[in-house]
């Protein structure tokens, strides 16, 4: 059974945890085949402009090989998939990845926001290794548990997008305002986070640190000011526990790039439990190299 969802395109104004009111963010919900070869937010060049190109290379043996070279079978998410994503794609925004040595590359995709990120990877993978995601599956619905093969399409994937760089913005009103830097902040100037958030939490087993870690990537503004800002772990430490859990929340809620995970139904004529119809379930994405480059997921 391969999945195939309804592709749509859709607006949707992101909203502040505190108010209600909407914000700034505005941002397209679409799928992996519509986007194609364009990056869901961009790369800013020096002039200021905002560029989408992606350009993926042709992956063989020798590429393998010099992967391998790289990085170890059982590298993290964190070390594999910019690797991957720096040497596979051959342009990346305004940059020819081709003409920079290993560590320029790993610089430039340290500082792409994640959306673009991991869109590149899953791009990756459908250029090189297909659409059709093979799964193993065991039936989610209490009482069932039966295992049955599952295949998804990646090109259905939903993917949210923005047109321009200020469509990352949101605010996010503070139920408890703080002193920060000689200021009482009321507010923060919230963006998508970059991938080097992901660089700065890795290996650590501390779930609060890692939110802290993604918080404080996320603030790029105190109040109104026009300057931007970089605050630091220690900073993020004074805020209220709701105001950790609302910028937390508003995270998750204003998330871009592709959706991780895949929606499949177990089918009737497997699935003990269901006489009509199917269970339907959202299945995670196994997003290991080993995995998701693979013949199959699991």
């Amino acid at each position: 059974m391969e999945q195939q969802l309804e592709a749509t395109t859709t607006r949707v104004g992101a909203r502040s945890s505190s108010d209600g009111d909407e914000s700034k963010n505005r941002r397209i919900k679409t799928t992996l085949a519509e986007q194609g070869d364009k990056l869901p937010i961009g790369i800013l060049d020096t002039d200021g402009r905002l560029h989408k190109t992606i350009v993926t290379k042709p992956w063989n043996t020798r590429d393998e090989r010099e992967l391998g070279k790289k990085f170890p079978s059982d590298a993290s998410m964190a070390e594999h998939v910019p690797l991957i994503v720096a040497n596979m794609c051959s342009k990346l925004g305004p940059h020819d990845m081709d003409r920079l040595d290993d560590a320029q590359k790993r610089l430039i995709v340290s500082m792409m926001y994640m959306a673009d990120v991991f869109y590149a990877y899953t791009l990756l993978r459908v250029k090189t290794m297909g659409h059709r995601l093979t799964l193993n599956v065991n039936c989610p619905r209490a009482g069932c548990g039966v295992n049955f093969p599952y295949t998804g399409d990646l090109r259905t994937l939903d993917v949210m997008t923005v047109d321009e760089i200020d469509d990352i913005l949101w605010r996010y009103d503070l139920e408890v305002p703080i002193t920060l830097r000689r200021q009482q902040v009321t507010h923060f100037k919230c963006a998508y986070p970059k991938w080097n958030a992901i660089e700065q939490a890795r290996g650590n087993t501390n779930e609060a640190e890692v939110k802290a870690i993604a918080i404080q990537a996320s603030i790029v503004g105190l109040n109104d000011a026009l300057e931007p800002v970089a605050l630091t772990l220690h900073e993020i430490d004074e805020l209220s526990k709701p105001d950790f859990e609302g910028i937390q929340a508003t995270l998750n809620e204003n998330y871009l790039g592709p959706k991780m995970g895949l929606e499949g139904q177990c089918r009737p004529e497997v699935c003990t439990r269901l006489r009509r119809g199917g269970f339907e379930f959202n299945l995670s994405i196994d997003w290991a190299y080993r995995s998701f480059f693979g013949a199959s997921s699991r």
